[in-house]
């Protein structure tokens, strides 16, 4: 599953992030949000402060286990 995927789910569901976001002064339509699982399933840097904003203003914890997986991105390097 995506960060993206992750994120939405801790919301409960898109609209919701997209209210928890307007609350914020972050607006975007519901079809940027859902357009984040596609692209790379990562949430864009300039998103992303207003999305840990608003979870944290909706009480919804987003940890590093939401944020970052191994699967997500090729986090390993290459000696």
């Amino acid at each position: 599953m995506s960060q993206a995927s992750r994120v939405i789910n801790k919301f409960g569901s898109v609209e919701r992030l997209k209210n928890s976001l307007a609350n914020v002064g972050h607006v975007k339509n519901s079809s940027s949000i859902y357009r984040w699982r596609y692209n790379d399933g990562l949430i864009p840097s300039s998103s992303l402060p207003y999305v840990l904003l608003a979870a944290r203003l909706e009480g919804i914890f987003i940890g590093q286990d939401v944020l970052f997986d191994e699967n997500d991105i090729n986090l390993k390097t290459k000696i």
